[in-house]
């Protein structure tokens, strides 16, 4: 699903990208034709004008709209989507760069919440194996994702898109994660037991065209090219990647490295299908948890860059008014450094058995992204629903 007109975004900005030539209506519309005759679908063309010019999304949804054209990305095939991003399709990802996937540790209270919130996951709906539809099985993980994206309480936020129009329809679930307004994280669920080779390609080249998308509506909001970080899912398997977008975008995917075994490019769970694999899938499950929050803090850590340089590069009445401007950014982006690093110092010291000091730098790591989030200034920072300060035992009695 095209993320044209997502929230908080406005569907007559212009997209003004240092460098892009930008096209009004009539080149927009000249551009596209020939585009769409070279590349053979609108979700090719869109992606291949996004990567070369500036242009207004409320242009491009008429032009679109005169043709009769609908934009579903879960249709775009990896053969005409891997080109845009440096790679060739006939290495069928094999070309990919790699980048480290790390953990970063999480206190061991805060792995136990999640493991009861799945816990309470299964009674509602069942096990993943037992469910046919791709929203009800994304809540099996969804525990995973709401308890660590609560640690950066409101400058991150979710929101759901299902993919419709195509033959994923039934079988693909999408969340975003914005922080501070910029999409940072893309997460796509998709049932992918029931499809290999060339169709498991085009599922990777959907994640790719939604990274685009996503960079693209950054853009509409005012945004420099920045990272985009994606995860693809089918509820047990993980596969971590990067998109870097800029006028040659690329498309890396994350390596995690582990004492005495492979490299792994995709994490697994083990499924808790019965009693003696509880423990399995506990065991299994934890480094998941913690390379979720590596890719959250570094999505976190690239959006507050992004603010940081537009505190700096912005021209004030005085160099006071800078140091206001770009102390705050500074203060805050000082912290999640301390803490992403604190966190995979922890995620070392349990590599080396050392449980005692991993705990401790975990929670400590925790606590340093607590004063980054409270150092974000107070424009951008959204006042946290904390409903339990307003409990009061004895009111709640008497209710």
């Amino acid at each position: 699903m095209f993320a044209f007109g997502a929230a908080g975004s406005s569907s007559t900005a212009r997209i003004r990208r240092n460098g892009f030539q930008t096209l009004a209506y009539a080149e927009l519309k000249d551009v596209f034709e020939a585009t769409l005759r070279m590349e053979g679908s609108a979700e090719a063309a869109v992606t291949r004008l996004m990567c070369l010019y500036n242009f207004e999304v409320g242009v491009m949804k008429t032009i679109l709209a005169e043709r009769g054209l609908f934009l579903d990305f879960s249709r775009a095939t990896y053969a005409s989507l891997a080109r845009k991003v440096g790679l060739d399709a006939s290495f069928s990802m094999q070309d990919t760069p790699t980048f480290p996937l790390h953990r970063a540790r999480i206190p061991t209270s805060l792995f136990k919440e999640i493991v009861g919130d799945i816990e309470m996951a299964v009674k509602q709906y069942g096990l993943p194996h037992e469910l046919d539809n791709e929203p009800t099985r994304s809540r099996f993980i969804a525990s995973i994702f709401a308890r660590l994206s609560s640690h950066f309480e409101l400058l991150l936020h979710t929101s759901l898109d299902n993919s419709t129009g195509s033959r994923f329809s039934d079988d693909r679930v999408q969340y975003t994660w914005r922080m501070l307004g910029q999409i940072a994280i893309v997460l796509v669920h998709n049932r992918d037991e029931e499809i290999s080779g060339h169709d498991h390609l085009n599922a990777i080249a959907h994640v790719i065209a939604e990274c685009i998308s996503c960079d693209f509506v950054n853009y509409e909001l005012g945004y420099e090219p920045a990272r985009v970080y994606a995860i693809y899912t089918d509820g047990i398997s993980f596969d971590f990647f990067r998109y870097d977008g800029s006028s040659s975008p690329r498309f890396a995917r994350a390596i995690q490295t582990v004492p005495n075994s492979f490299p792994k490019a995709r994490l697994t769970l083990q499924p808790p299908q019965t009693a003696s694999g509880r423990a399995a899938f506990l065991q299994s499950l934890r480094p998941v948890c913690e390379a979720v929050f590596y890719f959250f803090m570094l999505g976190y850590e690239a959006c507050l860059d992004t603010y940081c340089n537009e505190a700096i590069n912005t021209v004030p009445e005085s160099i006071i008014h800078r140091m206001r401007r770009t102390l705050p950014w500074e203060a805050s982006r000082e912290r999640v450094k301390e803490s992403l690093y604190l966190a995979l110092a922890a995620g070392e010291a349990a590599q080396r058995g050392d449980w005692e000091t991993a705990e401790g730098t975990a929670v400590e790591a925790l606590g340093r992204l607590k004063q980054s989030v409270a150092s974000v200034p107070p424009p951008y920072r959204r006042t946290d629903c904390k409903l339990l300060e307003a409990w009061d035992e004895q009111a709640m009695m008497r209710v």
